[in-house]
């Protein structure tokens, strides 16, 4: 057998060997040897674990899954009915913390007052009522006002992600890129590499990134405005003002963030960087600005207020307009009480509705108590920051490591068996 050594790859020991003119490769972790076992597998097999099994292919690449997250694949009839019997149960609770709010408890006890009032004074009022004028006046708005904060985040989320990506490779580029020096030496080098203090510049460049994913979580993290109470001087006008200028303190620092990305690449530019490259990467920075400016009209801007403010009021009128069609529910004293419950359930109902809508008006809203889906833009920004410094870390390293799955594949399609070994 002769033994053809190949380079390894990261905590992988790796080599190539013939036998009767047979290609084999040995893949081999190299953190515990002691473990190790060795499969031979067809081409046909190896294939198949490409395209079923994940954990073959990434124990290849000496990537394990954590015993402790095995279960979370589990399909089993047992698991299943526990799975569905606790997002019952979480899906009560959600809902209970959507509905019991000061809003929902009064239109109860207006709904409540109302039909105590009928049943004791105007029993004879009681008469079947249509409900045309509650999806007209109520679901109608409240159903199209979710639909605009689902279609505003979804547009927010498309956005984000077209910043970050852009980000990302700017970031990349900084790292990555190199420049040819002296000019005509066909000797490239990193573009960091050329300032006179390479780690300094380092530290500055990630400062500038660090800086701008701060702003941009302490801007979208301002509590919103344009509230029902902030239409009024004389309530809580003044409140509004703040908010707004505290809003708009951040926005001049992410403004200000984007302004020195600008002057980064003319930098680049003057280290050598070539004119089409400078060019690529001032339109990241272009597009990095038009998404942030649309970001920040899903921010400021909202639903309408006359129909937020219409759509709660008449939630309220519900509650007197239709006791006399609660009245007629009770048919007698005996299902009185099924026609208060009645009412009540109605409330809660469009109550609701209305909490959910109020949920989506800002997107970006992490910390208020309505459970909803907004954009967890803390988390967003850790991973981001997490992704660029392991950009740095790697960025002096070969793009070369990973071509222990390209070996197996390549293999796998030229001989006939290969021996895979794998801890």
């Amino acid at each position: 057998m002769d033994e053809e050594p190949v380079t390894p790859g990261v905590g992988i020991s790796t080599s190539a060997s013939s036998v009767e003119g047979e290609k084999y490769i040995t893949l081999t972790r190299t953190s515990n040897p002691e473990r190790a076992s060795t499969d031979t597998c067809t081409p046909k097999y190896l294939e198949r674990c490409l395209e079923d099994d994940w954990e073959a292919v990434a124990v290849g690449h000496g990537i394990e899954q954590f015993p402790e997250h095995r279960h979370l694949h589990d399909n089993g009839c047992c698991m299943a009915i526990r799975n569905g019997f606790v997002n019952v149960l979480a899906s009560i609770g959600i809902a209970l913390r959507m509905v019991f709010n000061f809003e929902c408890v009064l239109g109860c006890m207006l709904s409540v007052g109302c039909s105590l009032a009928n049943w004791e004074y105007g029993r004879q009022m009681a008469v079947s009522m249509s409900w045309s004028i509650v999806s007209l006046a109520v679901i109608f708005p409240i159903s199209q006002g979710i639909g605009m904060g689902f279609k505003r985040r979804e547009s927010a989320l498309a956005e984000l992600g077209n910043l970050f990506g852009h980000l990302k490779q700017i970031w990349g580029a900084a790292h990555t890129w190199k420049v040819e020096v002296p000019e005509g030496s066909r000797q490239f080098v990193r573009l960091l590499d050329t300032y006179a203090d390479p780690e300094v510049r380092r530290q500055q460049l990630r400062q500038l990134f660090e800086e701008f994913l701060v702003a941009i979580v302490t801007y979208f993290d301002t509590p919103r405005w344009s509230r029902a109470r902030h239409a009024f001087s004389c309530m809580d006008a003044k409140e509004q003002d703040f908010l707004m200028l505290i809003a708009r303190r951040h926005r001049m620092c992410v403004d200000n963030s984007v302004s020195r990305l600008q002057r980064v690449v003319q930098d680049m530019k003057c280290q050598g960087l070539d004119s089409g490259s400078c060019h690529r990467l001032d339109q990241y920075v272009s597009k990095i600005g038009v998404s942030f400016e649309r970001l920040t009209y899903f921010k400021e801007y909202r639903t309408p207020q006359a129909f937020r403010s219409f759509a709660r009021v008449y939630i309220l009128c519900i509650a007197g307009l239709y006791g006399p069609y609660y009245i007629y529910l009770a048919r007698g004293s005996d299902a009185f009480g099924m026609a208060l419950a009645f009412g009540c359930a109605v409330q809660i109902a469009v109550h609701g509705l209305f909490n959910v809508m109020l949920g989506l008006e800002d997107p970006f809203d992490e910390h208020k108590s309505r459970p909803t889906d907004d954009i967890r833009m803390t988390d967003m920004v850790d991973a981001i920051r997490e992704q660029l410094l392991q950009s740095e870390r790697n960025a002096s390293n070969e793009w070369s490591g990973g071509w222990v799955s390209e070996c197996v594949l390549e293999a796998s399609i030229k001989s006939d068996c290969v021996r895979v070994k794998i801890v």
